[in-house]
């Protein structure tokens, strides 16, 4: 089990008791589900809601290499761009029979070592495109048009790819609150949550109550 594997378990261990999720993790998902050729990471449960999750560990990618310390280091978002591409495949990959055959929604959930803390919104918009701001002249009259914001080099999802990913996301601890709880030595204590951003292209959206937490956020 990785690391967010592992952090993933425990967030849906504690959420599970209050709010009535039920979850199958790696092969024990077989009980519930046909073995479609590839084993996804989680199965989620609750109520009507069916969601299958891929966790992917940035540093277990090779994308990042651990250091001597677990500091929080900072990197560029085209080292983040990067670094996600290889993760996103895979897991896409694992997921894809699964929405196809049974029609269950997926998420992929990336885990950064570094600090723990939630990769940002910005970052995971990388996976649509980078941003590229258009602005037109009329030399003619002089005005101008825009800007207008189109998605660039580097896109994983669109109307053409990516379409059987229901949604990509963060798993970890909010920095700051991390931060403030390893000063006051209960680091155990500091809470996980999830920031997720639903794929306007999938074939099979997903619904996001099992993540409701106040410190969660979901965009649409």
């Amino acid at each position: 089990m990785t690391e967010g594997e592992s952090l993933l378990y425990q967030l849906l261990e504690a959420r599970g008791l209050q709010s009535g999720i039920h979850f199958w993790y790696d092969k024990n998902i077989l009980a519930k589900l046909p073995n479609l050729g590839t084993i996804p990471d989680f199965y989620i449960e609750k109520d009507t809601i069916k969601l299958l999750i891929e966790v992917k560990d940035l540093e277990r990618e090779g994308s990042f290499k651990r250091g001597r310390s677990n500091r929080v280091q900072m990197s560029t978002p085209e080292q983040y761009q990067k670094a996600l591409e290889g993760p996103f495949r895979k897991a896409k990959t694992q997921l894809k029979p699964y929405l196809v055959q049974l029609q269950i929604p997926t998420l992929i959930l990336f885990f950064d070592f570094k600090g723990t803390h939630l990769l940002s919104r910005h970052i995971l918009e990388t996976l649509f495109g980078e941003p590229t701001f258009d602005i037109i002249h009329h030399p003619l009259t002089g005005r101008g048009e825009g800007p207008f914001m189109h998605r660039g080099s580097g896109q994983q999802m669109n109307q053409q790819a990516g379409t059987h990913v229901s949604a990509v996301g963060a798993l970890g601890f909010d920095l700051f609150n991390h931060l403030a709880a390893c000063i006051i030595g209960e680091e155990s204590k500091a809470q996980p949550r999830v920031r997720i951003l639903q794929n306007p292209y999938a074939i099979v959206p997903a619904k996001f109550d099992i993540f409701n937490a106040d410190d969660d956020e979901i965009y649409a």
